[in-house]
């Protein structure tokens, strides 16, 4: 299977992350045969995958049996929910420095760099 059709996003998520994740999942699992879906989702925040859960748990089907969740951020609720949440940690504190240094460079002298931070996968029950 060509990997791009697994990729589903809408402009609609940046903002109320933890509704419009509940609303977006919830229209995917509407239109689609859970054939024609991923087995596993890697949301881009604990928020987004929250929202998922639930339009998960509601069509009937069960995390981590039928799909599994990853979300990103490791927030505190994402250990409180049910199935807990598998998330993806990093240092926020050091992104943030390593941002500004980024973007310092880029105003200074143009010049761009990548960024690449430690990250921790804290394996749960979502996936």
């Amino acid at each position: 299977k060509e990997p791009e059709r697994f990729i589903f996003g809408k402009e609609s998520l940046s903002g109320d992350k933890l509704k419009n994740g509940y609303l977006y999942m919830k229209e995917i699992l509407e239109t689609h045969k859970k054939e024609e879906l991923p087995e596993a989702w890697i949301a881009t925040s604990d928020y987004l995958a929250v929202g998922m859960m639930r339009a998960i748990n509601e069509k009937g089907y069960s995390i981590p049996g039928d799909f599994g969740l990853i979300g990103f951020d490791n927030i505190d609720l994402s250990g409180y929910v049910n199935p807990r949440l598998t998330t993806v940690e990093q240092n926020q504190e050091l992104f943030g420095k390593k941002l500004w240094e980024a973007v310092k460079k880029i105003h200074q002298n143009g010049i761009r760099e990548e960024i690449v931070l430690p990250q921790k996968v804290l394996m749960r029950e979502s996936c």
